[in-house]
């Protein structure tokens, strides 16, 4: 403009001229293709150097109308994701990459995390779901086997007959308080309210307690329990009634998947000074290892013999939980028709111990 005003052309100052050559420049700006008049471009230095400027803005300016067109391409695509979130569909995704001419480190990631949260909340819905689904078969079922022993009580004559029932009556019991159990202690687990209640506990007396509650349902399978009570100091740290709960779990497991006549065994041993390793072997038919890797997952169940699908899929995953509490660990050791052995072990003096 400045070129054009001082190329020395008669009436270049002009209104009508100077309306023109913004005119002009509006139109260009229109355009896109912003320049200087044509014929004076190029003939001063300054005129030049502000055409150069005058590109570099044009360039710019096409940049950020890209970055503005892919932000509201994307911006879009959110809305309709959490537009389909809000329907109660959780298993949509979005695309993985932006468009192109959009910054591909921004756009991806928050297309990533997006479907990274979907992802979460669709595998909890499903494990809802499926928790919900079994604990009603697995309430319902002591249920019906208690109201079965009972009318059978009520109608017994013979003493036997009276023992028989009731100790079915006993057994339905103690699996409606091992889901409760499991179900109390995952909540309190994920609300952060758990708390161990240590104290100094002889562990030998209470793995011999566990095996005295269970020795009932093993006879009924004709099956034995083999302990090995810990040599020298048996006490330890803990929370009496968690680790009970603990070995408990994982003797029923042992009882559940070993054939009749099958010896289930237990043993109880110092690992060095600082440390109590729990062991469970018993010779069912193992497992594989895709069971092994989801073994301890809350809400998966191993398929290790044909018809044992009794379990909301919570027992070991709370005893993983549990174990951890105490500052411990947990394992497993098997192999497809080797039966398993689950392993653990406690810090004798307590979590703290275990740093």
């Amino acid at each position: 403009m400045e070129a054009f005003l001082s190329s020395g052309e008669p009436d270049a100052g002009h209104p009508s001229r100077i309306r023109h050559s913004l005119e002009q420049m509006v139109e260009g700006i229109r355009r896109g293709s912003l320049s200087e008049p044509a014929g004076h471009a190029d003939e001063h230095p300054e005129g030049r150097e502000r055409h150069g400027r005058l590109a570099e803005l044009r360039a710019e300016l096409r940049r950020a109308q890209a970055e503005r067109d892919q932000s509201r391409a994307l911006l879009q695509e959110l809305n309709q994701g959490l537009e389909a979130f809000a329907a109660g569909d959780f298993s949509v995704r979005l695309r993985a990459h932006p468009a192109p001419g959009a910054r591909p480190a921004e756009g991806a990631s928050t297309l990533r995390l997006f479907d990274d949260v979907a992802s979460m909340l669709e595998e909890r819905i499903e494990l809802n779901t499926c928790f919900h689904s079994m604990a009603a078969h697995d309430m319902r079922s002591p249920l019906g086997t208690i109201l079965l022993a009972a009318e059978s009580l009520g109608k017994a004559v013979e003493v036997p007959d009276r023992k028989r029932w009731a100790a079915m009556i006993q057994s339905a019991v103690r699996r409606q308080l091992r889901l409760i159990e499991s179900v109390l202690d995952l909540y309190t687990l994920q609300s952060g309210q758990f708390e161990l209640r240590g104290q100094w506990v002889n562990i030998n007396q209470l793995t011999s307690q566990c095996i005295a509650e269970l020795e009932r349902q093993a006879e009924a399978r004709r099956q034995i329990f083999l302990a090995t009570p810990i040599e020298g100091d048996p006490m330890i740290w803990c929370d009496e009634g968690k680790i009970y709960r603990v070995l408990d779990n994982l003797l029923v497991n042992a009882t559940k998947y070993s054939a009749p006549d099958d010896t289930i065994e237990i043993r109880v041993t110092a690992d060095g000074a600082d440390w109590v390793r729990f062991e469970v072997v018993d010779h069912g038919p193992g497992l594989c290892n895709e069971e092994r890797e989801q073994l301890f997952e809350r809400f998966r169940r191993g398929a290790r013999a044909e018809g044992h699908t009794n379990g909301v899929g919570l027992g070991l995953a709370i005893c993983k939980d549990l174990v951890e509490a105490h500052g411990g660990r947990i394992s497993v050791d098997s192999e497809p028709g080797l039966g398993c052995r689950f392993s653990f072990l406690l810090p004798r003096a307590g979590p703290g111990a275990s740093n």
